[in-house]
């Protein structure tokens, strides 16, 4: 993977790079804590890699620590614009917390998630 995007927000604890794992993906990294105060900077750079209209939008979340509830709705925003514009949009390896929100949320039912990037582009 190239990254071409490295946006830390060392204020909030989040770090947000996206990258090309091929010509029709785009992935995006988040690191950090994805919550109130931070869910702004990923909003931002999911719009803007769903602007691209790539094939698929992966979503690393391994480096997530902590995500709340505006953080589940920004992953369910991005869920819903890449569905309105025909991207097919996956999240990839959850770190543990993140998991068990996204478990209890039932959220783990609607967007498809993946140990790998790999394993997401195959699927």
């Amino acid at each position: 993977m190239t990254s071409h995007r490295h946006t830390p927000e060392s204020r909030t604890g989040l770090d947000v790079r996206t990258g090309r794992p091929t010509p029709a993906s785009r992935l995006i990294v988040v690191s950090g804590a994805l919550d109130r105060g931070t869910r702004d900077r990923f909003d931002r750079v999911a719009r803007a890699v769903l602007a691209e209209r790539p094939a698929t939008v992966l979503v690393g979340l391994s480096g997530t620590g902590f995500i709340d509830s505006s953080g589940v709705t920004s992953l369910i925003n991005a869920y819903r614009a890449a569905r309105q514009t025909g991207v097919r949009l996956a999240l990839v390896a959850p770190s543990e917390p993140v998991a068990r929100i996204l478990a209890l949320t039932g959220i783990d039912q609607v967007i498809d998630s993946y140990p790998t990037s790999e394993a997401a582009l195959r699927a």
